[in-house]
Parts: structure tokens; sequence; C-alpha cells
């Protein structure tokens, strides 16, 4: 069965196409992250940074939860069509390697989930609780958070084999650059 992904080539078993479209997919992730920066909004107003508080909280969603579901189900994302699949597998049009099983990319990801994740939900905590320890676990995060980008890059750069030429720039890089920026 003919995919999606790059190389063209790439032979991904039991590959079934995703039921919900790209536009589909968008309107459910954004309002996802609506909700969510809105319930968090309402928790950390008082926090004296409200932004940072929403930024941390998600971050940490994200990697306990969504790469969470990448780790438990790596190698047979491709083969499922449940709401999380659909994701994984459009976001891999930019990184196929999420459609395969690729050691390096899990190891990743599940250094995310254990500390990252962890470390995001006790910076928002700090944030929330208006603790000068904010600093120090915010530094810390966003040091992992550059670390773990500039791995995540330099596995797939220096061929890109795994990268659709049109979805590089607006998942590959577009969707990992709030991280380093």
């Amino acid at each position: 069965m003919s995919h999606p992904y790059y190389p063209q080539d790439l032979f991904i078993p039991d590959y079934v196409p995703n039921l919900k479209s790209q536009l589909e997919l968008f309107l459910i992730m954004g309002g996802v992250f609506v909700c969510l920066a809105t319930v968090f909004y309402r928790l950390g107003k008082n926090s004296g940074s409200p932004l940072k508080f929403i930024w941390f909280m998600i971050c940490g969603l994200l990697h306990c939860g969504f790469e969470l579901y990448y780790a438990l189900n790596v190698g047979h994302i491709a083969s499922q069509n449940n709401l999380l699949a659909q994701l994984w597998k459009e976001y891999a049009k930019g990184d196929s390697r999420y459609v395969i099983y690729d050691p390096s990319l899990l190891a990743l990801e599940i250094m995310t989930i254990i500390i990252y994740g962890p470390l995001c939900f006790l910076t928002a905590y700090t944030i929330w609780i208006k603790s000068n320890k904010q600093y120090f676990f915010q530094l810390v995060v966003s040091m992992c958070h550059l670390l773990s980008c500039s791995l995540y890059f330099l596995t797939e750069l220096p061929d890109a084999a795994h990268c659709h030429p049109a979805y590089f720039w607006g998942y590959f890089l577009s969707m990992n650059a709030p991280w380093i920026i």
C-alpha cells in the first residue's frame, strides 16, 4: 500500500491512511489547545506569570501525554486510527521516523516523558506559588528542551531522508521551534 511518507519506498507494515483530514486534525488540536490554555489561564492568572504557567503546563501535558502515547505504541502507530495515532501519522509527514521503529527517536521521547514532562509540571507549580525557584527550573527545563531539540534535529538533518519536502518546514522545523526560541 502506498503512503505519504519519505522516503517513498519506506516499508511501513500494516499502514492504514488517516480517516480525518489534515484540516480536521488541526481544528481538533487547535480546539484542545484553546480549551487547555483557557483552563490553565484561569488557574494561573494570579501567579503573576499566567502565560509562562500555561506554557509549562501544556509542555508537561504534551510530554507526559501525547509523547507517552507514541512511546507505548511505537512501531504500531501506522496501523492505528484513533485520534492520537492519526495526529502522530500527520506529524510523521514531516518526519517518518514516527511511523516506524527508530531507537534513537524513542530514546529521546522517553527522556522527555520521564524527565522533561515532570520538570515542566514542577516549573508550572513554582510559577503558580510565585516561588523564586521558578527561575532555576525554567532555566533547567529550557536547557533540557534545547538539548533534546538539538539531538532531534541532528539525528535527522544530515540526510533528511525521513522528511517530506513540503512538510519539512511546517512540521519538522516549525512545530519544534517554540522549544528552541
